[in-house]
């Protein structure tokens, strides 16, 4: 075993590569939701790396629920970006206008640019730039085209290519007597910081052994399957993630031996941005680098707000 957890870290990219082409791919939910967030050229993109690994891809039954159930959250909040944007734009330049026009302004330097209201020709000036602006933003926010609108919660075309990529590949969902099991051995687990999950143990019990039930779901794949497995999620905290100094260094120890020991298998985990980034390096998948961007800002938010 020890041999097994030495190689992972120190040839991790031969191991990512080695999962990419022979192991099973599962991706967590939140990677499957950046579909909704992306435009429409790097979502393309995206489809186009899982239709390379459509045979060997999996996901957890939970991870396929949290989809269904999260997809029309971001659906509504992408249709309505335009006009949440353009709303702001407005607001925030209106308010400066007023604060240009009467001199009420807040801050430190507020006694010295309360004097602009004895100046005539510059709150003009500025007043006239500032409406303009608006007008242009509003211009540009109009003429950008956003491809997921409302119709959407009618004909998702990202949830039809989900379905047909995912057919007869989601896991069994555990019962009701084994998951009352599982929160009993999470508590246990949390109290010693065994991970995953661990982070969320002050959460209500519903949400507090999400990353517990996705973990053993995993290793179930791994045993029905007789595969290693790469998982993708954008889940980099500690309670699933080594970090040394903010920079992360792969999936926890323990969970590598955890998973080892349960299925005799090889598992590794990676963010959606390395996914792409491996996956567009292996099967050659070109025009990849807006992909990587925006994965990363999104991976990014996702991790600091958990």
């Amino acid at each position: 075993m020890k041999e097994v957890v030495f190689s992972q870290y120190v040839e991790k990219d031969k191991l990512i590569e080695k999962l990419l082409k022979n192991g099973i791919v599962i991706l967590d939910s939140n990677s499957l939701l950046n579909a909704y967030i992306y435009d429409n050229f790097d979502r393309k993109k995206y489809f186009e790396i899982l239709e390379i690994l459509k045979n060997r891809l999996m996901l957890t039954n939970l991870s396929a629920q949290e989809f269904y159930t999260n997809r029309l959250k971001l659906i509504s909040n992408k249709a309505r970006v335009k006009e949440t944007l353009k709303s702001e734009v407005e607001f925030a330049i209106d308010k400066l206008i007023v604060s240009i026009n009467t001199g009420d302004f807040n801050g430190r330097k507020q006694a010295i640019n309360s004097f602009i209201k004895y100046e005539g020709r510059l709150q003009e000036s500025i007043q006239e730039i500032l409406n303009n602006t608006k007008l242009e933003l509003e211009h540009i926010i109009d003429s950008h085209t956003i491809d997921i609108d409302d119709n959407y919660m009618e004909k998702d075309t990202v949830l039809d290519k989900m379905q047909k990529l995912f057919d007869d590949r989601v896991s069994e969902e555990f019962t009701k007597d084994y998951l009352a099991e599982l929160f009993e051995e999470g508590q246990k687990r949390y109290e010693t910081k065994m991970p995953p999950g661990y982070m969320d143990s002050a959460r209500p019990e519903g949400e507090r052994y999400r990353d517990l039930i996705i973990w053993n779901e995993i290793i179930t794949i791994g045993q029905s399957t007789h595969m290693d497995v790469l998982f993708v999620s954008d889940d980099r905290n500690e309670d699933w993630c080594d970090t040394l100094n903010g920079m992360e260094l792969g999936p926890r120890n323990e969970l590598i031996k955890e998973f080892y020991d349960s299925t005799r298998h090889l598992y590794y985990s990676v963010s959606t941005e390395n996914f792409i980034k491996h996956s567009a390096r292996i099967f050659n998948i070109e025009d990849t680098e807006s992909l990587q961007r925006q994965s990363r800002i999104i991976g990014k938010e996702m991790s600091s707000s958990k």
